[in-house]
């Protein structure tokens, strides 16, 4: 609120006067609302040395609609503070942290980072008001961890505010003028690693050592696969329990298992 004080003097035909003074009491109007934010949808296979790098698609523009309300709006803003508060948004097993790194011509720009072994690492940045108010630009530069419910994909969520011309923060219901943040809805799809180039082997019974009629080659032979990671890295290979590859197969009448 703004309190105006105005002296005032009356004079009467005598010349008498009366002086006093009034005070005027200018209350603030309704905060800015937001009501509508645009998501994203990306894939980090095409983060660097992910299983699609440089093409599937990593960075995308969104907007965030808002009503001003008594002032005109100024800009928009991300709250750091509000952020990934669960800790359940994490990165190579460390939680994303978010920070404002820049403010320049009114774009402002926070790095989503991870601290691992002492180094800061950058996993996505957004810029709010680029290129023009009211519009973002966010960047996926590293993997996500995606476990449990959210092994094929995950969302997340970052905190945006609308400012108006006073520094008043937007609300989300028109009149309330209790700040709360409205949502910019992140889906990341998750990497997965691809095996091909598996190379076939053939061995023959008729090597057995003492038994077999020929015995001339090996019966242990060794092969090779091609690899590609993707960005979460393999950390173990195993083979497929589910599906049983010696089905069928009887020597000496039993049946392998």
């Amino acid at each position: 609120t703004i309190a105006l004080s105005l002296p005032t003097t009356i004079v009467d035909f005598d010349q008498d006067t009366v002086s006093n003074t009034f005070v005027i009491t200018i209350a603030d109007g309704d905060n800015p609302v937001i009501n509508n934010v645009t998501s994203l949808s990306l894939d980090e296979s095409g983060v660097e040395q992910g299983s699609l790098q440089g093409i599937a698609i990593t960075s995308g523009t969104g907007s965030i609609s808002a009503a001003a309300g008594s002032d005109i709006i100024d800009h928009f803003e991300v709250e750091p503070t509000e952020f990934n508060v669960s800790g359940e948004l994490q990165s190579q097993g460390q939680n994303v942290l978010l920070e404002l790194t820049s403010n320049v011509n009114g774009v402002r720009t926070y790095e989503g980072y991870i601290e691992l072994d002492g180094v800061r690492i950058t996993v996505f940045d957004i810029s709010i008001d680029s290129p023009s108010q009211g519009e973002y630009q966010f960047n996926l530069y590293e993997q996500l961890d995606h476990t449990g419910a959210n092994d094929e994909s995950l969302t997340f969520t970052i905190p945006v505010y609308a400012v108006d011309a006073d520094g008043d923060r937007s609300s989300l219901t028109l009149g309330s003028n209790d700040a709360k943040a409205a949502e910019i809805v992140i889906e990341v799809k998750d990497d997965a690693p691809s095996i091909d180039g598996v190379e076939a082997l053939t061995v023959d019974e008729d090597d057995f050592a003492s038994i077999g009629s020929d015995q001339n080659d090996s019966v242990s032979v060794d092969g090779k696969f091609t690899t590609t990671e993707g960005s979460d890295r393999v950390v173990s290979y195993q083979l497929d329990g589910p599906t049983n590859a010696v089905a069928g197969l009887t020597p000496h009448g039993g049946a392998v298992v």
